[in-house]
């Protein structure tokens, strides 16, 4: 069965031990070598300080969710919340939830980590937060920041993914720096909307054919190209972007 713990430890192993570290303040945990040698299970071999491997299940749970029965080996939970937090440590888990990510987070970390940051932004209220893990994760290089990106759009509250696009998508949080997006302010707002548009296009790799780059050349209407420039962000061609318009 899909679930997103299996996902990411399917695409990055030793994430796990990203998270025992920061469950453990930082301090060195002695295990190494993360496997995931089952493909089905959101579970990771880790190396004990001893040589031998154990077994390590990685779960997501938020207030409310029942504490579902332990698997044989380790149990890592990420809690989106300080309530599940405080009863998954009752249950005697490792837990890294939003006390901890507090801990953890650093724009500096959350580029070179989209998973950590990814659940990070989901346990936080903190729509900077939000926003500046959202930038990190959509300048990232592979599949992994758009997978991502959604996954958080889809986890955060109505009101803090509002708030979050609304960030990402405004002037003062463009998706690349300054210096880059200046000179399409300067050049004149609506032109520079569609030059951001481009951009996204480009650097996500949805090609862009005449008649979708003169639609987006023609087109002046505010609404609409802050429209196709969010649906750019998870788009997995440039007919996803511009559905519709024909």
């Amino acid at each position: 069965m899909y679930t997103m713990p299996l996902e990411m430890v399917r695409r990055h192993p030793g994430l796990v031990l990203e998270l025992l570290s920061v469950a453990y303040g930082g301090q060195p945990t002695g295990y190494a070598g993360a496997r995931h040698d089952e493909p089905g299970t959101p579970a990771v071999a880790l190396q004990t300080p001893a040589g031998d491997w154990v077994q390590v299940e990685l779960v997501f749970a938020r207030k409310g969710e029942p504490i579902e029965g332990r698997a044989p080996g380790m149990r890592v939970v990420v809690c989106f919340d300080e309530e599940a937090a405080a009863r998954h440590r009752e249950a005697d888990a490792v837990v890294v939830g939003p006390r901890e990510f507090r801990r953890w987070y650093s724009l500096e970390r959350a580029v070179e980590s989209p998973e950590m940051a990814t659940l990070c932004a989901i346990s936080s209220a903190d729509p900077d937060v939000h926003a500046s893990v959202a930038k990190a994760l959509l300048l990232q290089a592979d599949e992994r920041g758009s997978h991502y990106y959604s996954y958080l759009c889809s986890s955060l509250p109505t009101a803090h993914r509002a708030r979050m696009e609304s960030l990402v998508m405004g002037e003062s949080y463009l998706l690349i720096d300054d210096a880059v997006t200046t000179p399409f302010w300067e050049a004149g707002r609506s032109h520079g909307r569609r030059e951001m548009l481009r951009w996204l296009l480009a650097h996500r790799g949805l090609k862009v054919d005449r008649v979708q780059d003169a639609a987006i050349e023609a087109c002046t209407r505010t609404a609409t190209v802050q429209e196709w420039t969010r649906r750019a962000l998870t788009a997995t061609s440039a007919e996803e972007v511009f559905i519709g318009v024909w």
